[in-house]
């Protein structure tokens, strides 16, 4: 059964870079980009990641069926690395639209049920692998409260999502300014 770290942490802190520095260990490596380039500036920030990133490396972009196509990677792979699924967790919630009514909430309910249901089986398949994972993921709830319905529900979601994500974890990071505080060490028996 392979080993789960979850990194997570602010923007800007550091977590890519430490989740890549995590995964050098591994030959045989998928990086799962959950990113979209959607403007320009996305654009280069992608391009950044991919120019850090060893040549070796598989990438397999998923921006809104992450724990699907992580069902499609091989046996052989060593180690998986998921960037990110706060992008991921946003792309999926942009899907609902933006005019924000009972029935939006309604569907942001169901679809945060969905998400949570996907994560379990994904993992699922990874442990069934024998690989290990390496997971990033933004801290969105320590600042104020979002002014607007759709951030208040992002900040929502994504925060159960971590949760879940946290406690089968193996071993959880979190970011500040660069610095790795480790925050969970699950020893099995």
């Amino acid at each position: 059964m392979g080993e789960i770290t979850l990194i997570t942490g602010g923007a800007r802190s550091g977590k890519s870079a430490f989740a890549e520095k995590t995964a050098e260990h591994a030959h045989s490596v998928v990086y799962v980009a959950t990113a979209q380039a959607c403007d320009e500036e996305m654009a280069e920030r992608i391009a950044r990641h991919l120019h850090r990133r060893p040549t070796h490396w598989r990438t397999l972009e998923s921006p809104l069926n992450l724990w699907g196509d992580i069902k499609t990677i091989s046996g052989d792979t060593e180690l998986v690395l998921v960037d990110c699924v706060a992008v991921w967790s946003a792309n999926r919630l942009l899907t609902l639209g933006e005019e924000i009514t009972r029935e939006w909430w309604r569907r942001c309910e169901s679809l945060e049920a969905e998400l949570l249901g996907a994560i379990h089986e994904g993992l699922e398949y990874v442990y069934g692998m024998s690989c290990d994972m390496v997971i990033v993921t933004n801290e969105v709830g320590l600042g104020v409260v979002p002014p607007t319905p759709l951030g208040r529900a992002y900040r929502d979601m994504l925060g159960r999502i971590n949760q879940l994500l946290a406690k089968e974890a193996d071993e959880v990071f979190m970011l500040v300014a660069g610095i790795p505080l480790n925050i969970k060490i699950k020893r099995r028996l």
